[in-house]
């Protein structure tokens, strides 16, 4: 019971303060304003006037530590409300690096607006996320080892350098798209969309080195430690906001022999192949958000020293952990203890778009994203390589895709588009009840794609970017 309960606090900590990518519907022609994430030019010369999300979410959630085997169906039981208090999340002891990414967007009510060669969009979002990279398999041991037995007694043990970042933000973005040139049969498109970012809360851990030596269970010498811990959280008080930044996401796309029939608003476009291929490139999140507020950081940097009772301390609160651990390195509880604002920057990455008309209305897709790393404080993107194909037409798609997470592992999706209404996730897997669940991922919007202003009849055939 302790570990799940454990696992919860985890989720609920994420929750409450992205990126996923929503394959299943960002890679689409008609993805709208769902898809100025992953490369805002997919608004400009779209095979509509005008698109509103009014609702979309994606939560998601990957580890390769904690899960729960199949046999105890977790997911299954919670859709039916049969889940117990017996359920029992499992650690990974493999000796392997450890990694978790959660992933919480909110996407409020947003309006692109395609005028042809040009085209611009607001939207609106609350997100957040949580990152563990190349943590060494040793340490979740450290804590949490039967009756503190940890298996790494009278072994010195070091890691390679690891991080955790967590960020929670509300975002209001504008986006400016045009067509470069058209080439003849072929065509260049680009855009910018550039974020305004609200910070409601934020932690990060550096680790550049640590070496110690575990002579029993509850004993540690430190041949050496070089880390730093910092927050800008509530820690029992306020709710403002509590810093300020901006952020950026910048997208070109080239498409080879464009059929400006394929583009006919409404459902004319379906008759005709849209093009024979496109590539897009796409920089994404690049920014930060200054923390001001209820703001510390904690630098920890000594060689040779213990660590007596290493189980032993208990905190109460966030500053309590701080002067604690300043106090254990230092022999001093404010030593290496600040309350200077700190940067932190959002989930970079730099992603390509490969996308090819097999047939007028059937699409295979390979794309990836690659994170971008550039200061101590940050949240990273995970590293994804996603293979997906896809029927659409103007008012129906369905898609189903394939992805390498961290290049490493491998997890199948589907998505669906009727309407208004797109819901898909990117982990079929744990739905199924037959796989262990390290993963968990569901994606939906309430939208609308249309030639003309919402509610406004008018005659329109085809879309102004090719008209005469």
């Amino acid at each position: 019971m302790n570990r799940i309960l454990l696992l919860i606090a985890f989720l609920v900590s994420t929750l409450a303060s992205q990126a996923q990518e929503m394959w299943g519907i960002n890679n689409s022609n008609f993805s709208g304003t769902m898809g100025i994430y992953l490369n805002p030019s997919t608004i400009v010369s779209a095979p509509y006037k005008n698109d509103l999300l009014i609702l979309g979410a994606d939560v998601f959630l990957q580890n390769n530590y904690f899960y729960f085997r199949a046999k105890d169906q977790v997911i299954p039981r919670i859709a039916t409300g049969s889940i117990n208090d017996n359920t029992q999340a499992y650690q990974s002891n493999s000796p392997v690096s450890k990694y978790g990414f959660a992933n919480l967007m909110l996407m409020g009510p947003s309006y692109a607006r395609n005028q042809g060669n040009y085209a611009w969009a607001i939207h609106t979002a609350i997100r957040s996320n949580v990152d563990v990279i190349h943590v060494p398999y040793f340490l979740p041991q450290l804590f949490n080892s039967p009756e503190g037995l940890f298996p790494g007694i009278n072994q010195e043990l070091s890691s390679m350098r690891f991080s955790a970042g967590h960020m929670s933000w509300a975002e209001v973005g504008g986006t400016f798209g045009w067509v470069i040139k058209p080439l003849a049969a072929n065509f260049l498109k680009a855009a910018v969309t550039v974020n305004g970012l609200a910070g409601i809360d934020a932690a990060y851990v550096k680790v550049n080195s640590l070496d110690f030596y575990r002579p029993d269970s509850t004993n540690m010498n430190f041949k050496t430690i070089d880390a730093e811990f910092a927050h800008s959280l509530p820690d029992g008080g306020g709710g403002s906001f509590r810093g300020y930044g901006m952020s950026t996401t910048i997208g070109i796309t080239y498409i080879k022999n464009l059929d400006p029939n394929g583009y006919r608003c409404g459902n004319e476009g379906n008759m005709y192949k849209k093009y024979k291929y496109r590539i897009g490139v796409s920089l994404m999140d690049v920014g930060y958000i200054r923390f001001n507020k209820q703001t510390e950081t904690v630098t920890l940097k000594k060689d040779n020293w213990s660590w007596n009772t290493a189980n032993s301390m208990t905190t109460h609160s966030l500053h309590e952990l701080d002067t604690a651990l300043s106090n254990r390195v230092y022999g001093n509880p404010t030593e290496g203890v600040s309350n200077d604002p700190f940067n932190m920057v959002t989930p970079a990455a730099l992603s390509v778009q490969v996308d090819y008309a097999l047939t007028r209305n059937i699409y295979a897709n390979a794309s990836i994203i690659n994170r971008m790393r550039f200061m101590r404080g940050e949240v990273a993107r995970p590293n994804q390589l996603d293979f997906s194909l896809r029927y659409e037409v103007k008012n129906f798609e369905i898609s189903t895709n394939v992805s390498i997470f961290e290049y490493r592992s491998t997890a199948s999706g589907v998505a669906l588009r009727y309407m208004i209404f797109t819901v898909g996730t990117d982990r079929l897997g744990p739905y199924t009840g037959k796989m262990n669940v390290k993963s968990f991922d569901l994606f939906f919007g309430i939208r609308l794609n249309s030639c003309e202003l919402f509610f406004r009849k008018k005659k329109q055939h085809v879309c102004a970017a090719y008209a005469d």
